[in-house]
């Protein structure tokens, strides 16, 4: 029995570099902030549903980066 579970783990299929939850696309549903790459959670107002949104880019406006919470305007881009 222990030489077949010492066996198994390089049995099973990697895991996904995309989660259900976390590590989100962009334009996928999220909570909160940490579950997109972009780490930009999005709604354009308060009834809309939030999706995962690229940083702002240059001469678009942003907020202050919080690791947690839904933007009305996503956090800058590194640099900027």
């Amino acid at each position: 029995l222990l030489l077949a579970l010492l066996l198994l783990p390089p049995a099973l299929p990697a895991p996904h570099k995309r989660g259900l939850i976390f590590n989100l696309d962009t334009g996928e549903l999220c909570l909160q902030s940490t579950q997109c790459k972009s780490g930009c959670c999005h709604r354009t107002s308060g009834l809309s549903l939030a999706r995962c949104a690229p940083k702002a880019a240059e001469l678009q406006e942003c907020s202050p980066k919080s690791l947690y919470g839904v933007y009305y305007k996503c956090p800058c881009e590194s640099g900027l």
